[in-house]
């Protein structure tokens, strides 16, 4: 399949977009984990909960956690 130069442009600026995008997820989560939905972060940048799927009691926790935080 052969590009217009309009959609070539496009397409480098998408998956330059992306690969920032993945180097900014590198920074929090090994290459090979699960992707993460949810990231609890404190005031000093330290990460204080994760969770990756639904679970209502996580939730839970997770709403109980920032209460906390925001206190």
């Amino acid at each position: 399949m052969s590009l217009t130069p309009n959609l070539k442009k496009l397409w480098n600026k998408l998956t330059n977009s992306m690969k920032s995008k993945f180097a900014l997820f590198t920074l929090y989560a090994q290459r090979e984990a699960d992707i993460t939905r949810n990231v609890i972060i404190d005031k000093t940048s330290k990460i204080v909960m994760l969770t990756r799927l639904f679970n209502e009691m996580e939730f839970n926790e997770m709403k109980n956690k920032i209460e906390e935080l925001l206190k």
